[in-house]
């Protein structure tokens, strides 16, 4: 009367039915921003907060920093650094010249270089507008949270020649003395 179509339905059917509805209640572990609270609960590491599975709060106890606090090159790569980094799967390293606000600002990505210090590799040609104060800051984020604040990582162009002035004894030289100076494409040496 049912058919054979009937029969196999009814068999997974009603026998998975059949043992859904006997089966003992049980805990569920799940993860990252998965609901959360009665019987199902986070996996290690991650905590239920406000019926969510959130892993622990990105951090950086080691700060940030730049590889110098002022250079004088205006193209090629400049480094920055957040150290002492836990509980995060990415950095961003927003950054940024003083010349026209953020309208240069690039969100660099960091690289993990291990040992809970990520790097940033900053294109300097990108952000020296006529140089000047360039803004670094360090967001930490993970499955759980996005963009924590680090710490900043802030330094300088300097592109203002050097100027060096050197002088020496007058018993050999008549009272005279040398002054020595150097841009970027000249350099002048001149007896006063």
């Amino acid at each position: 009367m049912f058919g054979r179509n009937y029969f196999i339905f009814c068999t997974v059917f009603c026998i998975g039915f059949f043992f859904l509805s006997i089966a003992p209640s049980h805990t569920l572990a799940v993860g990252c921003n998965a609901a959360c609270g009665g019987s199902v609960t986070c996996d290690a590491g991650y905590t239920c907060i406000s019926n969510v599975c959130k892993p622990p709060t990105p951090s950086c106890s080691g700060g940030a920093d730049p590889e110098a606090n002022l250079t004088n090159r205006t193209s090629g790569t400049f480094y920055s650094y957040a150290r002492g980094v836990q509980n995060t799967t990415s950095i961003t390293f927003p950054t940024w010249s003083d010349v026209g606000g953020q309208n240069d600002i690039v969100w660099y990505p960091g690289t993990n270089q291990g040992g809970g210090t990520w790097r940033a590799s900053i294109d300097l040609a990108t952000h020296q507008a006529g140089a000047g104060q360039i803004y670094t800051h360090v967001y930490l984020s993970n499955c759980g949270y996005t963009n924590v604040w680090c710490d900043s990582a802030d330094f300088i162009i300097d592109t203002t020649p050097p100027t060096c002035m050197i002088s020496g004894p007058t018993t050999n030289c008549r009272g005279a003395s040398a002054s020595y100076t150097s841009d970027a494409t000249d350099t002048y040496l001149s007896l006063v």
